[in-house]
């Protein structure tokens, strides 16, 4: 229930945020849009891969080639496993497994080609993002093998915040609906101390696609 308080609390953030910005210029006669998408998140490091799912809240013009979108990101558990110097000698194998994470991102993009003409159906674009980290991952459990040492080392499950580039596609169906998907690689910065630090929230290539749709600013 903490974690659901936790979903609506942040998408109710982000659509406040965007109607912060409404009265600028920048966002007048512009397209609010809404998306749901699902992808992969390549965690590196002996971090195992785990599926994502998105919300995405944004706004593109239509008459200009830069747009904007939040995303409220929630990835699933993933298990991991690293190798340790250990006490009293020797080395040990540590393997567990970290609960899911929300994180919120805001990106930027910006169409590759002329999104005003109504034949361009596919429109790529570049994009650049930063999130961060607001429901981090929990301890679910580790194994260390042999299980008579002690590893020098400890497993962090701190959040931290990420920036990534990337790029993607728009498929424009029609006026309203989209299929909507980016790829790209994203730097983490925990701070952790990598010397006695084994850190699960590893920095990592991603992928998502999904529907996006899209409402007339004035409707």
């Amino acid at each position: 229930m903490k974690r659901i308080s936790l979903v609506i609390i942040s998408a109710a953030v982000m659509m406040g945020a965007q109607a912060q910005y409404k009265k600028a210029s920048f966002f007048q006669r512009g397209h609010k849009t809404y998306g749901l998408t699902t992808g992969m998140k390549f965690f590196t490091d002996g971090v195992k891969a785990a599926p994502n799912f998105n919300f995405t809240y944004g706004n593109d013009k239509g008459n200009n080639r830069i747009f904007h979108w939040w995303d409220l990101d929630y990835t699933l558990a993933s298990k991991y496993s690293y190798t340790s110097s250990a006490s009293p000698s020797g080395t040990a194998t540590v393997s567990g497994k970290a609960g899911g994470f929300l994180a919120i991102a805001y990106n930027w993009g910006i169409y590759l080609m002329d999104n005003k003409n109504e034949e361009n159906k596919v429109l790529p674009f570049l994009k650049l993002g930063v999130n961060t980290v607001i429901v981090g991952r929990k301890y679910l459990g580790e194994t260390v093998t042999p299980a008579n040492l002690s590893p020098n080392k400890f497993t962090s499950y701190s959040g931290g915040i990420g920036f990534d580039a990337g790029a993607g596609l728009l498929y424009k169906i029609d006026d309203k609906v989209g299929i909507f998907g980016n790829l790209g690689y994203r730097s983490v910065f925990t701070g952790d101390n990598g010397n006695n630090t084994y850190t699960v929230m590893t920095s990592h290539p991603y992928i998502n696609a999904g529907i996006r749709l899209v409402m007339n600013a004035e409707d």
